[in-house]
């Protein structure tokens, strides 16, 4: 999703291209410290292409540090932030 509305910058009209930065965000996800960071809910309205791509990062790197199953918590995480994948899909 990132992606495409990154080559769609490059072509869009201001109004566009406003919308599209404020779902895209700023900047690239980056590289999070598992053992000291955290991720926050947001509000709907107020989730970014790129915030959502930091929050599963960090999901992903935690899972993969474990030597256990996922525990119900991550479960209902990782899904809770694949429903905000559909909602941003859906404002784009």
């Amino acid at each position: 999703l990132r992606d495409r509305i990154d080559e769609e910058l490059v072509t869009a009209a201001d109004a566009r291209r406003e919308q599209l930065m404020a779902l895209r965000g700023e900047g690239d996800a980056e590289n999070p410290n598992i053992s000291y960071g955290h991720i926050t809910a947001s509000a709907l309205e107020d989730e970014t292409v790129v915030g959502l791509q930091e929050k599963l990062v960090y999901m992903l790197k935690i899972l993969q540090a474990a030597d256990a199953r996922p525990t119900s918590q991550a479960i209902t995480a990782v899904e809770a932030l694949s429903s905000r994948l559909d909602a941003l899909q859906a404002r784009y």
